[in-house]
């Protein structure tokens, strides 16, 4: 039996999906990366697509607007679309 991680892809609006996944491949600022089942604990902010392989095989894609923010823990990935990011210039402090 193929390990399997579970993936909630959301916007503001509404869920996109809800299911169990492979792996799922996603982009950021540093490149393309995969999230594989049992993965260590990650927060990233995503751009472009989200590519989900299904326990089938199948793959799923989800364009991606504007940014969002991808969030591993305890083998669940959840995804959060539309998501606005401030630049600030200069520090805190």
């Amino acid at each position: 039996m193929t390990p399997i991680i579970d993936v909630c892809i959301k916007t503001a609006e509404s869920t996109l999906f809800m299911g169990k996944a492979q792996s799922i491949t996603c982009l950021n600022e540093a490149g393309p990366f995969d999230v594989l089942p049992f993965h260590e604990n990650f927060i990233s902010l995503i751009n472009k697509q989200i590519v989900i392989t299904q326990p089938g095989g199948e793959l799923l894609t989800f364009p991606i607007q504007s940014r969002g923010i991808l969030r591993v823990g305890s083998n669940v990935v959840t995804v959060f679309l539309g998501v606005e990011v401030v630049e600030t210039q200069g520090r805190m402090g």
